[in-house]
Formats: structure tokens, sequence, C-alpha cells
């Protein structure tokens, strides 16, 4: 199967209507520290919550390469690890602002496991 970049803004931009893709697991590509900056960290999260991928970039074109995004297969192996049967990742301009990621986030931290307590009881 494939990974594959999606320009959704692009479609809408364009044509006026999300693009129309056969159903596949989305995969949220995104800075998560360091915009602006030569250090910045980008992630790449499961719409399932789980988080496939990080890298340190110093841009963020580099960023989108070096996750995979755009014009690069980096890290698309381990997105077929979670997704044999393929998947889309698209871009997230605006972290803090998107439902589907913020979803994702919240699923991911459903599965976080608490520390035990090393106080005394």
């Amino acid at each position: 199967m494939s990974v594959e970049s999606i320009e959704f803004e692009l479609c809408v931009e364009h044509y006026g209507i999300p693009p129309v893709l056969p159903r596949k697991p989305l995969v949220f590509c995104f800075v998560n520290a360091g915009a602006g900056t030569d250090w910045q960290k980008v992630m790449a999260i499961a719409e399932d919550g789980h988080c496939l991928a990080q890298h340190i970039s110093s841009n963020e074109s580099w960023a989108m390469h070096d996750i995979g995004y755009r014009r690069s297969e980096w890290k698309h192996e381990t997105y077929l690890e979670h997704y044999p049967d393929g998947c889309y990742l698209r871009w997230i301009e605006d972290p803090r602002h998107h439902r589907g990621l913020d979803a994702a986030y919240q699923l991911n931290q459903a599965m976080r496991v608490e520390e035990p307590s090393h106080g005394t009881p």
C-alpha cells in the first residue's frame, strides 16, 4: 500500500470542494515546538492517537520533508507499520486550532499510563 500527502486546503481553494478520496486513515503532521526558529520539532500523530514519528528540523520546509510529507518517503515505513493498508499524511499549519488533530491528541492522552506514585502510602 502507499502513504500519500494530501493538499486538502489547495483542493478547497481551487475547486471549492474537499477532495474526494478513498477512505484511508489520516496522519497529522505538524511543527510541535520551535516554529520560526532553526530548531523545529515536527511530529506525526495518527488519527487514532498514536505518535508515529518525530524529528528535529532547521525550518518548516525541511520539517515537511523530514516527516515524509513533501517530496520525501522518510518515515513512510513507520506509517505503513501502523497502517498497513496505507494512509494519508496531512500537514497542519495551525495545530492549536485543528479539530482532527485535537481529537487525535485526546485519544493519545487517554492512552497514557499513569506513573505509579513513589510517595509513602
